[in-house]
């Protein structure tokens, strides 16, 4: 099967647990501009995130603007943070990793 986009880089990205932090310094937002160096698209694998604030929002809207960002299986826990701040109608978000990857 040929890729609906050829050419298109994509990256799974399952953050590791207490990692979810985002300042310029972190160790994970060095990591997300690496997997940006690299691919076109990500494809967050939010399945085992159980705590989202305002600084992991802004993360993830900094790569829905810079990357074809696809969330896959959100918690209830980011379901929630998603939902009650909108971003739930602009962002992508599959039930599954394997509906976000074949997207």
């Amino acid at each position: 099967m040929n890729p609906p986009f050829p050419g298109l880089r994509r990256c799974l990205w399952s953050p590791r647990p207490a990692s979810s932090t985002w300042n310029p310094s972190n160790p994970l937002a060095v990591e997300i501009e690496a997997v940006l160096a690299q691919h076109d698209s990500i494809v967050l694998d939010a399945s085992g995130i159980t705590f989202g604030d305002s600084m992991f929002l802004r993360l993830v809207l900094s790569i829905h603007s810079a990357a074809d960002l696809r969330i896959a299986a959100p918690s209830p826990a980011v379901i929630r943070l998603l939902g009650v701040v909108g971003a739930d109608t602009v962002l992508r978000i599959y039930p599954t990793v394997e509906d976000a990857l074949a997207a």
